[in-house]
């Protein structure tokens, strides 16, 4: 296979994983329990390595142009149960890439099924791993006959046997694939695609309803993901007809399906599965429909553009949403600057965003704002965050970690090593390290901690021009040790 056709089915790759992957309640650290009253906040990480294989087509009718990958699995105790998962990946892996046109409905009479494969990407992601189960996605994409056509499998494993799991085995008690079937049904009943007679192949939808839902199958589709559920609608639910020939997915938060699943059912194990020990754990974000201020920018002219925008959660408490509101505010004195500029140098580009998001993760809310210009041969950008408990009462940095933790030589190595390429000398453009620390902002990811430093003046390698902005570094919470923090209790 040429570089080009590796190289252009790479960026496809990265397309259809982005598309399909659309990359989180309270546990203890050292204990089982990830579910509260209130929801699922928080998940231990599998110890488990993912290695993706990129595989080679040697048959004859190979695709001018295909990528395919395989996932492997290392880190596990019990080899024989490594084995055991990693001969079944191989199985799919096989199985998937000697099938033909995958059963949509009128797919036969839109593809001529003789016809070679023109281009084929198989891609493996590991869409979830933790408190013992590791969710598989796959997807494969192919151009073919003058259609293009999406076919996904999932696998999920237990880990302690190796054995696929079923959605049902995580159900809490007898109702809950009622919970599952209501959301899935408003979901529907929101997109309102129903086939009301005429051309059912119009590839402008994603799907249409060819009869009312008939609720999630006993080998539904389904894989994990570190923000909720997925399920998967495609050939197997005879319901849908998909006239473009790609699934149709619909994520249940965790939050909506606290009541109803058992995320602890497979970390039954009173020793670790793995061969790496430490515990790590993930934050669950919020799956809650989101709201806008509705604010809008001053309008700009040719060469200049204003914009702003504020999004949060519904159900914010009092206190994060004033916060948001009072950052939410468009800097009119810095705008008219800009356009005094932008009109005496109209070959140039000018403009101001002030925007502010504020989500939910475990029990806390990130409200992150930031305010970015460009003007001629300069652009600059100031992010900062402010981090709420779920009652409104502000969290400092202090507050994260349990008392004699030492994360600030963690926090300062960490920016240290981020910025050493730009400043090799330590002098951070006039700031000595400790200066940067003290004027860093925080907010909790999924995996680890976003540090947002002060704006520093940098200078780009190519061309040499300046730019000012924050520093970005994210630092994993095992950096810290989970042990030594409270946010997973």
């Amino acid at each position: 296979m040429s570089n080009f056709n590796k190289r252009a089915a790479a960026a496809a790759l990265m397309t259809i994983i982005l598309l399909f992957l659309t990359l989180m309640g309270g546990c203890s650290a050292g204990e089982n329990r990830t579910e509260t009253e209130k929801g699922i906040y928080c998940l231990k990480q599998n110890n488990v390595e993912i290695k993706t294989v990129e595989m080679e087509n040697f048959g004859e009718n190979a695709p001018a142009s295909y990528l395919y990958t395989k996932l492997e699995i290392s880190g596990l105790s019990d080899s024989s149960v490594q084995s055991r998962i990693n001969s079944a990946i191989s199985d799919k892996y096989i199985e998937i890439v000697e099938t033909e046109l995958p059963p949509y409905r009128g797919i036969y009479s839109a593809a001529d099924p003789s016809a070679p494969k023109e281009s084929e990407i198989v891609s493996m992601n590991a869409a979830g791993s933790f408190n013992n189960i590791l969710s598989i996605m796959i997807i494969c994409n192919v151009s073919r006959g003058g259609i293009h056509y999406t076919d996904i499998h999932t696998m999920n494993f237990d880990l302690n046997t190796g054995e696929e799991i079923t959605l049902s085995q995580l159900f809490q008690y007898e109702g809950s694939c009622d919970v599952f079937n209501r959301a899935v049904g408003e979901k529907l009943d929101a997109s309102g695609h129903r086939y009301g007679g005429g051309n059912v192949h119009d590839t402008s939808k994603e799907y249409l309803m060819l009869s009312a839902f008939k609720g999630i199958k006993d080998d539904q589709k389904f894989y994990l993901s570190d923000d909720g559920i997925h399920l998967v609608f495609d050939y197997t639910n005879p319901e849908f007809y998909l006239p473009a020939f790609v699934p149709y997915e619909i994520n249940i938060g965790f939050d909506e399906a606290a009541e109803a699943v058992d995320l602890n059912a497979f970390d039954v194990s009173e020793e670790s599965l793995f061969t790496d020990t430490e515990e790590k754990y993930l934050l669950v974000y919020g799956n809650e429909d989101r709201e806008s201020s509705g604010k809008t920018a001053p309008e700009g002219k040719s060469n200049l553009h204003f914009s702003m925008h504020c999004t949060y959660p519904a159900g914010l408490p009092d206190a994060v949403k004033s916060k948001a509101e009072e950052l939410d505010v468009f800097d009119d004195e810095f705008a008219a600057a800009l356009k005094s500029e932008a009109a005496s140098a109209p070959s140039y580009q000018y403009g101001l965003a002030n925007d502010v998001s504020v989500n939910h993760i475990g029990k806390y809310y990130n409200v992150v704002h930031s305010v970015s210009y460009y003007r001629a041969n300069f652009w600059g950008e100031r992010v900062e965050s402010f981090v709420y408990d779920t009652e409104g009462n502000p969290v400092e940095i202090a507050d994260v970690f349990k008392e004699g933790a030492d994360y600030e030589s963690v926090i300062k190595k960490s920016i240290e090593e981020k910025l050493s390429k730009d400043f090799p000398d330590g002098n951070y453009e006039g700031y000595s390290l400790d200066e940067i620390y003290s004027g860093i902002s925080f907010a909790l990811d999924a995996y680890g901690m976003q540090i947002k430093t002060q704006p520093i003046k940098f200078t780009m390698e190519s061309g040499g021009a300046e730019y000012e902005s924050s520093a970005s570094i994210f630092i994993p919470y095992e950096k810290f040790g989970c042990d030594q923090m409270t946010i997973f209790n």
